[in-house]
């Protein structure tokens, strides 16, 4: 897959944060099964590991999941939290 999807993702966090949206965060990594594919997750800095800037502290709780091996696909907890507004 090419690293489009990956960079739109990426810009749109980054529009987000112009926009007022300061404390929204994400948290990327890989697959478990090797590192297959690119995951990443958005949140609020309040769902953020103070000890790890890069982890989520609830999984379930206030993000947004992103894989690419689902390719456009988000998977979501469906409710929009406080914090995600100015």
């Amino acid at each position: 897959m090419e690293d489009v999807v990956y960079r739109k993702l990426l810009l749109m966090v980054s529009e987000l944060h112009r926009k007022g949206h300061q404390r929204l965060r994400i948290a990327p990594g890989l697959s478990p099964d090797g590192g297959e594919h690119w995951r990443c997750s958005i949140t609020p800095i309040t769902n953020i590991s103070i000890k790890h800037g890069a982890r989520l502290v609830d999984w379930e709780h206030l993000s947004a999941h992103y894989t690419s091996g689902a390719g456009m696909a988000f998977t979501s907890t469906g409710r929009t939290p406080r914090t995600w507004t100015r």
